[in-house]
């Protein structure tokens, strides 16, 4: 069985390729064009609310299907973007990836000529969303270790009071939920506990640039505050104790750098899968604070994943059992 997969950003011109491209006898999974089907086309494209799940449910089914059809020869898949786990799953199909070359600014134009899609500023950050995830690569943190976890800070502000010249402050992290994860158009949320850093290690926090390199700033000599407030873990740097520190402040100045990330191990936590939240109720240690030069690091990523991998795969497994059982019960349920 071959299965051409093809795939790229909203508007890129997925479904015009394959129409041009499939013969008589295949067959395609599209995504949009099972919603549009089941809904009637009730429900506006941009927003699949409840639905999502029925049409992954399909998918799974469908690649299934392809996998003991003796028959059919050729089929088609469009898709966002083939994951790992996808590319797993289809593993002993003749697969041909097929990725939609186009840029960013292409689908933008080609978005404001589409009439079908009446939200357009949604669509828009979609679109910028999935180049930023899957445009061209570009330098990343080097990895750590994979107990340590990564995640982004809001922009790191200048103080802008003469006698903290060169004091910089910021969070870095809100007790707010956020959005930790996407992995096939099901998000999966973290929340920081309001207690968690009761009981953290704190006593030597260091600022660096991208995790490494010249120490800007620490605790243990004042020139570091971390505490935390109502709102967060509230952080406040003065980088005017060394030559590299003062060249900081001029490029968050500058606004040259103005994003941050923060390294953690955690202690305790708990799940919700109604809610797909994660919840840090316990941080064991926070190790340091970095400016960094691209806030969509390969660290954050990894340390992401390493806590979600263990939870989507049990929501495989657990949607796997849940299919199983229904096609149990529609053949016997079949007969007399």
């Amino acid at each position: 069985m071959k299965l051409n997969v093809v795939y790229g950003p909203p508007c890129s011109g997925k479904s015009t390729y394959v129409r041009e491209k499939i013969k008589e006898g295949q067959i395609v999974y599209d995504y949009d064009e099972i919603a549009r089907a089941i809904t009637y086309g009730t429900h506006p494209a941009i927003e699949r609310g409840n639905i999502h799940q029925y049409i992954i449910d399909y998918r799974l089914s469908f690649l299934k299907r392809l996998k003991i059809d003796e028959e059919l020869k050729e089929a088609w898949l469009i898709t966002s973007y083939p994951t790992e786990e996808f590319k797993s799953f289809v593993e002993g199909l003749d697969v041909k990836y097929k990725k939609m070359d186009v840029s960013l600014e292409e689908c933008l134009e080609r978005l404001e000529k589409d009439e079908s899609r009446a939200e357009k500023e949604q669509w828009s950050e979609r679109i910028k969303d999935w180049f930023d995830k899957h445009g061209e690569e570009v330098k990343r943190m080097p990895l750590k270790p994979k107990e340590r976890e990564y995640r982004n800070l809001f922009e790191m502000n200048p103080v802008e009071e003469k006698e903290q010249e060169y004091r910089v402050e910021g969070y870095a992290t809100t007790f707010t939920p956020y959005l930790l994860w996407e992995y096939d158009g099901v998000k999966y949320y973290e929340e920081i506990d309001s207690r968690a850093f009761d009981e953290a290690d704190m006593s030597d926090v260091i600022m660096q640039y991208d995790h490494e390199g010249k120490v800007l700033a620490r605790t243990s000599n004042g020139s570091l505050v971390i505490k935390t407030d109502d709102r967060g873990l509230f952080i406040s740097a003065d980088l005017s104790k060394s030559t590299a520190a003062r060249e900081m402040h001029e490029e968050i100045k500058a606004a040259l750098v103005t994003k941050m990330s923060w390294a953690f191990t955690v202690a305790e936590e708990s799940y919700n899968s109604e809610t797909r939240t994660r919840k840090i109720l316990k941080v064991k240690k926070v190790y340091d604070v970095s400016a960094v030069s691209i806030p969509a690091n390969d660290g954050t990523e990894i340390s992401a994943r390493s806590f979600l991998d263990g939870v989507i795969e049990k929501e495989k497994q657990e949607l796997l059992e849940r299919t199983k059982q229904i096609e149990i019960f529609k053949f016997y349920g079949g007969r007399k």
